[in-house]
């Protein structure tokens, strides 16, 4: 009795020194242990969850092993190891480890040179200590925890059936999904971070396992959509009466990596302007603001909506990152470059990250540019001492590209110039000074990024210039995919859509684009048919819907506000309005804009996750 007694002692001390080693390198990562009280006041039921799946695995781990020391090595290496996963991920992109991330393992060596020094000695101090940790405690023969093969086969099953139960948490009709509401289980997956400080990092984790895509449409049906496709198709067929053919065209998409203006920001002035060039051209073109996603990042959220012209708020909560968890499960999926004869991506870093070898080929470009293969990157020259590959390079092989193809080839560029950190030793020479109320650190960071956007715009004049120079006809999408997450004084409860805002443009050497055509306020699903738009180019019947999407609904986006608000309706869509910036409630739209969202929705869940009963027709 005594010897079960210590074993359930055991299991019991080292469940909750696994989880509370999570949740503290977690929080620690958010700098102050203020962030660490919403979990210790947070209600009984949320621990009681979280208890529950560490005892099951930790379980399970013994009924497998029948080993006291490697079960409990077991348990403190993946404790060590998720949470500095969950520490590092926090700090670099202010968003916690998810199942999707899980998707991104061939990523690791990439995702290493983002790691400081003192996260790698961490790390391996940590697992240093749980390995000492074990020769210590069981530095004796220890016996087999189970002394039967029956205990240790009802162990093994039930631990197994409250473990993997747990992957239904995110079901609304499982016993596991009652449990946990009735036990306050929030997800939060509006603000995954806000849910790792008011749940934990594992619940939160647990929370994500088994995403939907997106919420079926009432009357989703193939008659249904038949109808609808007639309905646009009849649309575009007579809008294309006046149009003309894209031709021999080619369309440059550039995703600039967190370009954005530090001078829109409320509480910060620069001595002088970074953007002069790309301010001059907006004026003159079709250009405007761009609403995004993100904060800090989802770059490849940007990019999914841009290729795709698919929102991301339309999708579940649940889903947060689309090139990882939808893409790989599309049949077919649209994107623009299938348009084109020829298309070809550029990124000068990684092509693993966020999935892209995989996801690029899936949507048909021919060619993937990128310092790893296996088509390569041909330059590495950087911006003075910043370790990225300039945008400057990027553009000299874009210009060569353009040249040496016949047209009719859509290029995705997606530069790394700009990307996170923002090191004082990048920029030598940088004469940017940033006034306002904020700390050094924040200061500092801002003056680089500046700096860093400057280069950027001088490097856009360049490529402007050069492809003047190019005999056929080009079109240039340009836009900043989100700001860099470096503005710590920002009020997001007061200036959350403020900190969404990044510009965009819309330019081309020798077609005359109607200024008109590009709204001021767009979500990052429109430029391909606003570009055409602007071009008077033929449109296809998907076209001819997002023309209406763009043009007569708010913007579809999601997450405007920050972690801090709490108290924000959480709904998976939100809608800004083009006149105020400001948001709005479904509940105002017109009979007309319900129709249009309610078919724009029945669109993507049949891109998406439907049956897909629209035929290529529709989006060619």
């Amino acid at each position: 009795m005594k010897k079960r007694l210590l074993q359930f002692l055991q299991v019991l001390i080292v469940s909750l020194i696994s989880y509370y080693m999570i949740f503290l390198s977690s929080f620690v990562s958010m700098s102050d242990f203020r962030s660490v009280l919403p979990f210790f006041n947070s209600l009984i039921g949320l621990k009681i969850i979280t208890f529950i799946f560490v005892v099951g695995v930790y379980l399970l781990l013994l009924s497998i092993t029948n080993l006291n020391w490697l079960s409990t090595a077991i348990a403190l290496l993946l404790s060590v190891i998720f949470a500095f996963i969950n520490h590092i991920k926090i700090v670099l992109r202010n968003e916690p480890f998810l199942p999707g991330d899980l998707r991104m393992a061939n990523s690791l060596p990439q995702l290493i040179h983002m790691i400081t020094i003192k996260d790698i000695l961490l790390i391996v101090f940590g697992v240093v200590v749980v390995v000492g940790l074990c020769i210590l405690v069981f530095r004796k023969k220890q016996l087999h925890f189970f002394q039967s093969r029956k205990s240790r086969l009802i162990t093994f099953i039930l631990s197994l059936i409250v473990s993997v139960g747990f992957v239904s948490i995110s079901f609304s009709n499982s016993p596991v999904h009652k449990m946990s509401v009735a036990l306050n289980n929030d997800p939060f997956y509006w603000d995954p971070v806000w849910g790792v400080k008011r749940n934990g990092p594992i619940l939160n984790f647990v929370n994500y396992i088994n995403t939907k895509t997106m919420e079926k449409p009432d009357g989703y049906s193939k008659e249904t959509m038949q109808r609808l496709a007639k309905k646009y198709e009849q649309k575009s067929s007579k809008i294309n009466k006046k149009r003309k053919s894209i031709g021999n065209t080619d369309i440059v998409m550039v995703l600039s990596e967190s370009f954005s203006d530090p001078n829109h920001v409320k509480g910060i002035k620069l001595n002088s302007d970074p953007l002069p060039f790309t301010h001059s051209i907006m004026k003159s073109n079709p250009s405007g603001t761009m609403i995004s996603n993100g904060y800090g990042g989802g770059t490849a959220n940007m990019e999914f909506q841009a290729l795709t012209s698919l929102a991301l708020g339309n999708y579940s909560m649940t889903l947060t990152t689309p090139y990882t968890q939808l893409v790989p499960k599309m049949q077919a999926p649209y994107t623009v470059n299938n348009l084109f004869k020829d298309s070809i991506a550029i990124h000068p870093y990684s092509s693993n990250l966020y999935n892209r070898k995989m996801v690029l080929k899936k949507f048909g470009f021919s060619k993937f540019y990128t310092q790893d293969g296996p088509d390569h990157f041909p330059y590495k020259t950087t911006a003075q001492k910043n370790p990225y590959i300039s945008d400057d390079a990027v553009y000299k092989d874009v210009v060569n590209q353009v040249k040496e193809n016949r047209g009719n080839t859509f290029y995705h560029v997606i530069t790394m110039q700009n990307h996170v950190p923002y090191s004082a030793e990048y920029y030598p020479n940088n004469n940017f000074k940033a006034k306002g109320k904020i700390s050094k650190s924040e200061r500092q960071q801002i003056e680089t990024f500046a700096e860093g956007v400057n280069l950027t715009d001088q490097a856009n004049k360049k490529l402007i210039n050069q492809l003047k120079n190019v005999k056929k006809n080009v079109i240039v999408i340009f836009y900043g995919d989100h700001l860099p997450g470096i503005y710590e004084h920002a009020d997001f409860n007061k200036d959350g859509i403020l900190m969404h805002e990044t510009p965009y443009f819309i330019w081309s050497n020798h077609l005359k684009l109607n200024k008109d055509a590009a709204p001021s306020l767009v979500g990052p699903y429109a430029f391909s048919n606003v570009a055409y738009n602007a071009a008077n180019f033929k449109v296809s019947p998907y076209y001819v819907l997002m023309n209406e999407v763009t043009n007569e609904l708010p913007i579809i986006t999601t997450n405007m506000l920050t972690k801090e608000s709490a108290n924000v309706v959480r709904t998976q869509i939100q809608l800004v309005s083009q006149k105020d910036h400001k948001l709005v409630s479904q509940s105002i739209l017109t009979k007309k804009q319900k129709q249009i969202l309610y078919d724009y929705q029945l669109v993507q869940y049949d891109l998406s996750a439907g049956k897909h009963y629209l035929t290529s027709e529709f989006t060619k």
